[in-house]
C-alpha cells in the first residue's frame, strides 16, 4: 500500500516527476503510472492502487481540469477525506473541489513549496514511517576488479571479471564495451559499484571489442554472440543466475533463459533492442546510421562526436558524459571497421533468432525496464517482448535514457528496481 496516490493529466508527466521524487525523497511511497504490468489491465490497477493509497494527490493543470479520469480519482479522494490537491498551473478546480484548499504552485517547486507541501501531508498522514537514506557502496567502491580470460567454444579469447557479493547478476553484452575503461570512468564505475554493492556482478567484453580478440575474419551474428556468452557462463562456474540483458543483449538473454531453465532464477531486461526486424522500407536509414558510427569512431571529430552524443543520448540532461570520455570509450571498445561491422550484423539485422517462439518459454520471473521515450529504441520492443513472455513486468520509466552508466539518477532507478524484483 502507497502513502501516496498521484492523479494528474499525462501531459502533465514530466512536471509531476519532481513532486514524486521529491515525496519519496522524505521516506513517503507513492504511486503513480511509471510502471505497467504486461497482461494487466491498466483501468484494474489503478482502481485496486487508488483503493490502497492513504492519501490522493491531485495536481490540477490546465489539462487535469478537462480530465474526467482525474476528477473521478480526486473524487474518490474527497469521499475518503485523504485528498491533497495543488495547483502547477493558474486555474480554477472544477467546483465540486473548490472547497478544498489548493497548495498553488504555479511559480515552482521551490524550497518554499516544498515545505508546504510537508507540512500539509504531515497533518493528514504524520511524519513518513520510512527514513530514506541514500544508497552506500562505500563497501565495493575501493575493490579492485581482476581480468580473467576464456576462450569461446569456436576459440575466439574472451576478457570477463567478476565484483561484489550477492546473487550472481550477469550482464549479457549489448553493443559494446571496455572492462577497464568501465571501471575507470566514474559514471559507469558507480554503476558497476551499485551493483555489486549487493550481487556478484559479472561482466565480459564480447568478440571484437575491449580486451577480447579480434580474429581477421570477426563475425557478430546472434550465434557469435550466443557463442561468447556461453564461454562465461561456464567460465564463471554459478549454478543460478540472475540474467540481465542491456539493450541488443535482449535476444540473447532471453534465448539462454529459455534454453537453461534451471540455471536461471531471474530475467532482467533493460532497454530491449533488436527484437524486432528493422521495416525494409527503413534499411537506407539503417546504411546511414551504420556508415556514420564507422565515419565517427575514425575521425573523433567534434561533429561526429557530438552526433554520437546526441544519437546514443549521451548530451541528455544529467549525462555525465562529456566529449573526451566518448572518444576514449569509442577507440577503447574497438576499430571503426569492427563498430561498422557490429552495426550492421547485429544491431540492424533484427535478432536474428525467431523470439516469437522462444520468449513464451521462459519460466523465471521477468522484469522488462524501458524509457518511456528512449532516444535510441522505442519502448514498443519492450512492449511486444512482454506480451510474449508469461507472466512479464514491464516497467516504463520518464526518461528518454537508453543505457545505464551515464545519469547518475537513473542508474539508482534502475538498481532499486532489480533489487526490488528479486527481493533484497
Amino acid at each position: 500500500m502507497a502513502d501516496f496516490f498521484i492523479s494528474y493529466a499525462s501531459e502533465d508527466r514530466e512536471r509531476v516527476a519532481p513532486i514524486a521524487d521529491f515525496l519519496e525523497s522524505k521516506g513517503w511511497s507513492v504511486w503513480w503510472d511509471r510502471r505497467l504490468n504486461a497482461g494487466t489491465s491498466f483501468d484494474r490497477e489503478i482502481e485496486r492502487e487508488l483503493d490502497a493509497a492513504s492519501c490522493v494527490l491531485v495536481v490540477w493543470s490546465k489539462f487535469s481540469i478537462e480530465s474526467d479520469w482525474v476528477r473521478t480519482e480526486a473524487e474518490e479522494g474527497m469521499t475518503r477525506s485523504a485528498l491533497v490537491p495543488i495547483l502547477i498551473d493558474p486555474v480554477r478546480p472544477p467546483l465540486a473541489f473548490r472547497r478544498i484548499q489548493a497548495q498553488d504552485i504555479s511559480n515552482g517547486f521551490n524550497e518554499s513549496a516544498k515545505s508546504d507541501l510537508v507540512d500539509a501531508v504531515t497533518r493528514m498522514l504524520g511524519s513518513p514511517t520510512n527514513t530514506v537514506k541514500s544508497p552506500n557502496y562505500d563497501a565495493v567502491a575501493n575493490h579492485e576488479q581482476e581480468i580473467r580470460y576464456t576462450r569461446s567454444s569456436d576459440k575466439n579469447r574472451l576478457a570477463w571479471t567478476m565484483t561484489g557479493n550477492g546473487p550472481a547478476l550477469v550482464r549479457v553484452l549489448n553493443w559494446s564495451s571496455n572492462l577497464e575503461h568501465e571501471w575507470s570512468q566514474e559514471s559507469s564505475r558507480r554503476f558497476i559499484d551499485m551493483l555489486s554493492s549487493c550481487f556478484t556482478y559479472i561482466r565480459y567484453n564480447g568478440r571484437g571489442g575491449g580486451l577480447s580478440e579480434t580474429k581477421p575474419e570477426f563475425s557478430y551474428s546472434f550465434e557469435e554472440r550466443y557463442r561468447d556468452f556461453e564461454a562465461v557462463m561456464d567460465a564463471c562456474g554459478e549454478d543460478k543466475v540472475i540474467i540481465f540483458g542491456v539493450s541488443e543483449g535482449a535476444p540473447t538473454a532471453v534465448t539462454w533463459a529459455a534454453n537453461n531453465p534451471d540455471r536461471v532464477t531471474h530475467l532482467v531486461l533493460l532497454g530491449a533492442a533488436n527484437c524486432i526486424p528493422v521495416p525494409e522500407e527503413n534499411t537506407h536509414q539503417v546504411e546511414w546510421f551504420y556508415k556514420t558510427i564507422e565515419a565517427c569512431w575514425a575521425k573523433s571529430a567534434t561533429m561526429p562526436v557530438r552526433l554520437m552524443k546526441s544519437m546514443f543520448g549521451f548530451d541528455l540532461p544529467g549525462s555525465e558524459i562529456d566529449d573526451h570520455d566518448l572518444v576514449k570509450m569509442m577507440k577503447d571498445m574497438h576499430s571503426a571497421e569492427v563498430a561498422a561491422k557490429i552495426m550492421q550484423q547485429a544491431i540492424f539485422t533484427g535478432s536474428q533468432v525467431d523470439l516469437e517462439e522462444i520468449a513464451p518459454k521462459i519460466k523465471v520471473p521477468t522484469l522488462l525496464i524501458h524509457s518511456r521515450n528512449d532516444v535510441l529504441v522505442p519502448p514498443e520492443q519492450s512492449q511486444w517482448l512482454a506480451s510474449l513472455i508469461p507472466q512479464a513486468k514491464l516497467m516504463l520509466i520518464d526518461s528518454k535514457n537508453h543505457a545505464p552508466g551515464f545519469i547518475g539518477s537513473y542508474d539508482e532507478l534502475v538498481t532499486e528496481e532489480i533489487k526490488n524484483f528479486v527481493g533484497i
